[in-house]
């Protein structure tokens, strides 16, 4: 067998078998390949031939032309770029709200959007399933989705309200992101900032479609991690924001010591990893953004 891609030498390709040996799937007929015109599509469903094989290639063809999320149907596969795009602005987010999935590109927020308008028609609860292995941005990926439900519909604002404003109630939701990074994330080998418990979380809305409460459920904590971190990994960050970010009066009172760059290693259960910082994280800042948020939930 040959084949040719466009820009392209032939290249050809040997395979050997019998009648007998196909029927008795004892070998396997190479995948085939689709078209070039369907290569780099929105939506894997479309192609012509669905294998693993054309998947990774699509794929791989999106992200290089830095899309990062294709459809599968319902289903949003999501690539991560470990590095700041610039997808979430709250223009992009305006974009999406009323509109269907599939009028723009594949995003988190079509998945909202279509979570949202699927309870105003049905008036059924909706859910949305965020998995992958570690270090394939569900944290962050359920982060947005929150956002988006927090400021996309509220038909509740005040006319001269800004249009990112929110709710007091939809803010306290939102602050408990950074609460629960710090007391239940962590560094390992594979992520910066690795979830080590699972989360559910409902979220309410009222008759005018703005949120009028939440529920989040934790489970399956790791705690053997309080104890024992592997090399190169870190116990939960809040130790080394506390750490890092405490003042003089509460070092003082807790008895910290007073160098911060050096405090994480005069503890046996922040040290044991080897290594208190991460690169590109200012501790002592997220530890001001964990004292805020605590204070916003009250």
């Amino acid at each position: 067998m040959t084949f040719e891609r466009d820009g392209h030498a032939e290249t050809e390709y040997k395979f050997e078998a019998t009648f007998d040996e196909l029927n008795a799937k004892t070998k396997v007929l190479p995948p085939l390949c689709n078209p070039p015109q369907l290569e780099g599509i929105d939506d894997l469903t479309s192609l012509s031939y669905l294998n693993e094989p054309a998947v990774l290639h699509n794929l791989q063809a999106r992200y290089a032309m830095h899309n990062i999320y294709t459809y599968s149907g319902i289903v949003l596969v999501a690539l991560n770029p470990f590095a700041r795009v610039p997808l979430y602005s709250q223009d992009t987010l305006e974009a999406y709200a009323g509109r269907m999935r599939g009028e723009l590109e594949p995003h988190l927020f079509a998945i909202s959007e279509d979570a949202f308008q699927g309870m105003v028609r049905d008036r059924r609860n909706q859910t949305i399933i965020v998995s992958g292995e570690s270090g394939a941005g569900k944290t962050m990926s359920a982060k947005y989705i929150m956002r988006y439900f927090a400021s996309a519909h509220d038909d509740t604002k005040a006319q001269d309200a800004a249009p990112d404003a929110i709710s007091r109630v939809e803010e306290q939701i939102l602050a408990t992101n950074p609460v629960l990074e710090s007391f239940g994330n962590a560094k390992t080998t594979r992520n910066d900032n690795s979830s080590r418990f699972g989360k559910f979380l409902e979220i309410r809305f009222n008759e005018r479609h703005a949120i009028e409460a939440a529920y989040i459920r934790t489970y399956l904590l790791e705690r053997s991690r309080l104890v024992y971190q592997p090399a190169s990994e870190r116990n939960y960050h809040v130790f080394y924001q506390l750490l890092a970010g405490a003042d003089k009066d509460m070092r003082t009172r807790l008895g910290l010591p007073a160098d911060a760059a050096t405090a994480w290693d005069s503890f046996n259960y922040t040290r044991q990893g080897g290594s208190g910082q991460i690169a590109n994280v200012d501790d002592a800042k997220e530890f001001e953004h964990t004292s805020n948020a605590l204070g916003v939930i009250g």
